[in-house]
């Protein structure tokens, strides 16, 4: 099930071996990695984009989040589509917009992917 097979926090070279906490000093530098996921050598992960960048981070109320799953517009992001799924960052760590609302949290919108 889903696009990713796992995810981890490393730099922009590796993932980390061990946890390394992201500082001033080193934020340039730290990176998620993702592990994809294939299907007959195939990439499942056809498309993905980010929706929160430095510049402008987007952090949504569960409400917003669920007018996003259900396909509607929710401030300026376009609702999500069938197959679609959508990254957060929540107090729970990094989850799927509809694990993010299964507990019941907002969070900072990462990314979107197809």
């Amino acid at each position: 099930e889903g696009f990713i097979a796992g995810v981890s926090r490393g730099d922009h070279v590796q993932p980390d071996t061990d946890y390394v906490p992201t500082t001033p000093d080193n934020i340039a530098t730290r990176r998620l990695w993702l592990e994809l996921k294939y299907n007959n050598d195939e990439p499942v992960l056809k498309k993905m984009s980010a929706v929160s960048k430095p510049s402008k981070k987007v952090v949504m109320k569960v409400e917003e989040l669920q007018n996003l799953a259900a396909g509607n517009r929710s401030q300026f992001i376009k609702g999500l589509q069938p197959g679609e799924i959508a990254i957060l960052t929540t107090n729970y760590g990094v989850l799927e917009l509809r694990d993010a609302l299964e507990k019941g949290a907002g969070g900072e919108l990462l990314c979107r992917a197809i």
